[in-house]
């Protein structure tokens, strides 16, 4: 062929990078006839401020920000740069290249571990629509192209997906999984854990067992050996997250349970993720991340350029539907009896919780993908939905459905989360993340401003929450007025001055009186603003990356000096989250050499929170901190040994055997009391004494606290917490305000962690504590008690307050630092 007859499409000028102007050179088809106004503000606004490294673009779900998005990277690739288009799933890759191919837009994409037009992409004439995993998995090829700029669409669903990535799991059936807790057994063998840790070694999903760091750090050289002899680095299932963790054991966290072994950075690295680097520009498409603080524990970035175009777009009205009924059976029936023959989404939070509607339709998995839920999203009939724990990536726009029923609160997936939401109990960051996942799950159905429908709340947790102003502060101001809205109209029903079946009626059919009623009323309620303490919470979250970064590199004096200033300002927002931070201040310590230091911080942490463990201590080398102010529990204790040291440690030996599981309640109700004297507290039995009351009170009236123990240790392990266990705690309750109206409470029930029945209505503060942790409790008094007697001479009274900080004896922390469930928690308790 004649080189005369070829002819190169060369561009003449410069390419346009206006977003807009690229718009309308586009040549159109399918549904996209213009631009709407708050898309055509995004752009604009973004154009302006394009040379940022960081720029969010908020705009509600269906207000059309994949074609804001699509625009920005055609303006970006304008400029010649490389630009990654990223999407959570394949499903939505798919999604976006049909929505580019309706603009005219070029485009390569790499998902499936497939490329289409790699070339074009590589020589920056098109931008590449990809999926999270691509861009943040260990090996990920993008790690080794080079990328200008990143476009992250649905921001609000990325923390999940991006953790995974970091995250390795070894399922309970991998020969790897007895290695690893072969290795662990010795250390909680001779704890109060020792029980829980065998019951997740023993396929027991509901426990969740963090490993202290210092014997993550033993144990770390040894672990890195025995995974790579057992092929982690080429299973297709662990070599990803290996890649990133393999240096780095010893500042990862481990978690046991019965599904296996989880192995997580607190902290995602983006540090050593070039993508995150001031030579890139990023641009985060989000339309429900509720809080800064939801942004910033997934990107690590703060005071970030947002741009939140008005309008309404995405502005949908939603009816809450509070079902009615004493248990989750109840719920249901109400449930169904609303739905009559209307299609429906229902989301539970587990299989177990999916199984109680299967009946009634079809459980989507996995396998089944996109086209499973196009063909519901079509149908016409009477169907139902059933997805669990799918809060993000699955959308039914419109008139596909009107109807998502949440089937009770949204848990986190994986076990980190389920240890800050259960175990630790950060109720800062436990707020914020089901506040997220909460928006996540209601923007399945509610994907534009035409998209009106009605969410039903099936359990008393997800109620409660909802209804909470602690927790409502952290969701988007119109959800909140929408719930205030939704909480007025039950009166109303209850009443039966309208009925829910009217009102349901109403909304999906667009009922001109209903849009008229909702318009009057729904911006006359006000809103909870997150406040103070979520500005601090964002602080200390930005503070958290500068602290782990210095761990993850080993600088760890600049590493452990970050962390307890993060502990002491921690302190001031919630004293879970500072022993956290001192835990991790350990650690720092620990592989600094300073052995003393570490722990001291080890110490501290556990006397906080149980769970974060107790290092084994050679007492000879061990030294007190100076200056030591004996307060009261120390006071009253020195005073007592002097009299009645012989009968006081009778009281100790007459005890020891009488803290077991057993139908002998009388013997162990008196060992908790006689445990709490011991302690330097008023201590009795108002059950006994007065016929009222609960079982057992610990009293430090010196500074206004008690702790209020119910005792149902005769409980068998296959048994629950009745209705009336939970009642009994109530009418305690109502006794302790009565007679300690001005004191702060801990209330709990003693005994196993079992399934609290669907009809208890149980506190949100009510406790379940296992008897094992007493155990624990009295072994630290008798190690109290012993080295107050070998300790020789000395100010007794200094003796005491020093032995007493050191087991973490001091009220109220010795009681809420043990490990403890929300009784509320314990009603989604899988049988």
């Amino acid at each position: 062929m004649s080189l005369r007859n070829l002819k190169l499409n060369i561009p003449k000028g410069g390419k346009p990078v206006d977003p807009l102007e690229i718009f309308n050179n586009l040549t159109l088809r399918g549904n996209i006839e213009n631009i709407w106004g708050p898309q055509k503000d995004a752009l604009q606004d973004w154009h302006k401020n394009r040379e940022l490294n960081d720029n969010i673009i908020k705009m509600n779900t269906g207000g059309g920000k994949t074609l804001v998005g699509l625009l920005i990277a055609q303006s970006l690739v304008n400029e010649s740069k490389h630009v990654l288009y990223v999407c959570p799933n394949n499903q939505l890759v798919e999604q976006t290249k049909t929505k580019a191919d309706e603009c005219s837009i070029s485009y390569s994409a790499r998902y499936k571990s497939e490329w289409e037009n790699e070339r074009k992409f590589d020589s920056a004439e098109t931008f590449c629509i990809t999926n999270y995993a691509s861009v943040f998995n260990g090996k990920g090829i993008f790690h080794r192209r080079e990328v200008d700029a990143i476009i992250f669409d649905d921001a609000h669903v990325a923390e999940n997906t991006i953790r995974s990535q970091f995250t390795l799991n070894i399922a309970n059936n991998n020969p790897l999984f007895l290695k690893t807790v072969k290795l662990f057994r010795s250390y909680f063998s001779n704890t109060s854990m020792g029980s829980m840790f065998e019951d997740a070694v023993s396929g027991a999903w509901e426990r969740i067992i963090f490993v202290p760091m210092f014997i993550v750090k033993d144990y770390a050289k040894q672990l890195r050996a025995i995974y790579i002899e057992g092929g982690i680095d080429t299973d297709e299932t662990t070599l990803f997250p290996w890649e990133y963790l393999k240096d780095n054991l010893s500042q990862c966290c481990f978690f046991v349970s019965g599904r296996g072994i989880e192995i997580t950075p607190p902290v995602i690295p983006f540090h050593r993720i070039s993508f995150f680097d001031e030579s890139t520009r990023r641009i985060y498409l989000t339309a429900t991340m509720p809080t800064q603080t939801a942004f910033a524990r997934t990107f690590g970035k703060e005071n970030v350029n947002i741009i939140s175009p008005s309008g309404k777009s995405g502005d949908a009205q939603r009816l809450f539907v509070f079902l009615r009924g004493e248990d989750d059976k109840q719920h249901q029936d109400d449930a169904l009896n609303l739905i009559g023959e209307k299609k429906s989404c229902v989301i539970s939070p587990s299989s177990k919780k999916a199984q109680e509607w299967k009946d009634k339709g079809s459980i989507f998995t996995r396998k089944d993908g996109h086209t499973r839920i196009q063909k519901f999203a079509d149908s016409k009939e009477s169907e139902m939905l059933i997805l669990v724990a799918r809060y993000d990536g699955i959308d039914l726009p419109g008139k596909s459905c009107q109807i998502l029923i949440l089937d009770r609160l949204p848990m986190g997936e994986s076990l980190y989360d389920a240890f800050i939401d259960k175990s630790i109990q950060i109720d800062t960051i436990r707020a914020s993340q089901t506040a997220t996942r909460l928006v996540q799950a209601i923007g399945r159905i509610f994907r534009s401003n035409t998209d009106h429908g009605v969410v039903m709340l099936r359990g008393g947790d997800i109620q409660r929450w909802v209804l909470s102003p602690n927790n409502s502060r952290f969701l988007p101001a119109l959800l909140q007025k929408q719930i205030q809205l939704s909480k007025y109209l039950i009166d109303e029903v209850n009443d039966e001055k309208v009925s829910y079946e009217e009102l349901i009626g109403k909304i999906i059919d667009g009922d001109k009186e209903w849009d008229e009623f909702y318009k009057s009323y729904i911006e006359q309620f006000d809103i909870n603003e997150s406040g103070e303490s979520n500005l601090q919470y964002l602080a200390l979250l930005i503070k958290e990356r500068v602290a782990f970064q210095y761990l993850w590199e080993g600088r760890y004096n600049d590493a452990g000096k970050n962390y307890i200033s993060l502990a002491e300002q921690a302190d001031e927002i919630d004293k879970r989250l500072g022993a956290w931070y001192l835990h991790w201040a350990g650690l720092a310590s620990q592989l600094s050499g300073d052995t003393k230091e570490a722990i001291s911080n080890y110490l501290s942490a556990s006397n906080e929170r149980i769970e974060l463990g107790r290092p084994k201590i050679d007492m000879d080398s061990f030294s007190f901190k100076p200056d030591v102010r004996p307060k009261f529990q120390a006071l009253r204790l020195a005073k007592l040994y002097e009299n009645k040291k012989n009968k006081m440690h009778k009281l100790l030996e007459a005890i020891e055997s009488n803290f077991d599981y057993g139908d002998e309640t009388n013997k162990t109700e008196e060992a908790v009391e006689v445990l709490g004297k011991l302690l330097g507290l008023e201590s009795f039995r108002p059950d006994k004494a007065q016929h009222t009351g609960p079982d057992v009170l610990w009293i430090a009236e010196e500074i206004h606290q008690l702790a209020s123990f119910e005792l149902k240790t005769d409980k068998k392990s296959d048994g629950s917490y009745s209705k009336d266990n939970v009642k009994d705690c109530n009418d305690h309750h109502i006794w302790l305000e009565k007679k300690y109206n001005d004191y702060i409470y801990i209330e709990a029930l003693v005994g196993r962690t079992l399934k609290v029945d669907d009809i208890a209505n149980p506190s949100e503060k009510l406790l379940i504590i296992e008897l094992e942790q007493f155990r624990d409790l009295y072994n630290r008094t008798v190690s109290l008690y012993r080295n107050i007697e070998s300790s020789g001479a000395g100010d007794l009274e200094v003796k005491f307050e020093r032995w007493l900080r050191h087991y973490g004896l001091i009220m109220p922390q010795c009681v809420s630092a043990l490990k403890s469930s929300k009784a509320i928690d314990m009603k989604t308790m899988e049988d």
